[in-house]
């Protein structure tokens, strides 16, 4: 990714679930009062993908080094199959549909409700329902996004597809007129759609953010318990 917010290959072509997984693991190590308070440039988010991705390779030679060096036939053999579970494991999420999972692990660990409840304020219960809930409503969110992106990036010139993107993400704070003066005349349609991409990325602060009121409206809990499962999974956004 360019400074001009120019990708020369498809962004995700080489993330998985377990890059995420490990990106998150990475940031949870900070302390909050170490993250950075403005948006990553497009520059920044692809070296943060080539490093995931460099990183994850690394712990797979780093573990293959180890069944070269191995000297017994028995002990090298035990560990070359150990690596190629290993493999295939890291790439391999989830155990079944989504409706099946939230099931099973109702029923698992129902028993902790009480438990969890006097310890933690919310139960398993409460947790597994809340972060349902929460993946139907960030899935809608989703989609909604998509459609008013859709809505501006059919436009064929510069100026139409600046004027819908705006006209569509009344969020978006700014001059139009300014934004487009700012364009360089050498620009392409496909660089300024990248551009506006990042500009769009503002969205998922709003996007990512809840209130107990809302999503207990929405699951059918109290309050206070929504609000304990909110607290213990999230951070206050910067402002």
């Amino acid at each position: 990714m360019s400074d001009a917010g120019v990708s020369a290959k498809r962004l995700t072509s080489k993330i998985e679930q377990h890059h995420i997984e490990l990106l998150q693991a990475l940031m949870l190590m900070l302390p909050i009062s170490e993250w950075g308070e403005y948006r990553a440039s497009p520059v920044d988010i692809q070296n943060t993908i080539d490093t995931i991705v460099e990183l994850a390779d690394a712990f797979f030679a780093r573990r293959y080094k180890a069944v070269e060096d191995a000297t017994d036939l028995q002990a090298r053999t035990v560990l070359a199959l150990q690596e190629r579970l290993r493999v295939h494991t890291q790439m391999v999420r989830n155990w079944g549909y989504f409706s099946e999972v939230v099931q099973i692990s109702s029923e698992l660990y129902a028993p902790l409700d009480d438990a969890l409840r006097k310890a933690l304020g919310f139960s398993a219960s409460d947790l597994i329902a809340t972060g349902r809930h929460l993946v139907w409503v960030l899935e809608d969110r989703n989609t909604e996004n998509f459609k008013r992106l859709k809505l501006a990036f059919r436009e064929r010139t510069t100026p139409r597809l600046v004027r819908a993107f705006f006209k569509h993400h009344p969020e978006m704070k700014g001059d139009v007129e300014k934004f487009l003066a700012a364009i360089p005349g050498n620009v392409t349609l496909e660089q300024v759609k990248f551009r506006l991409l990042a500009q769009a990325s503002i969205w998922y602060v709003a996007a990512m953010s809840f209130t107990a009121p809302q999503v207990a409206q929405g699951t059918g809990l109290a309050v206070d318990p929504t609000g304990a499962v909110l607290d213990a999974l999230s951070c206050i956004p910067v402002t």
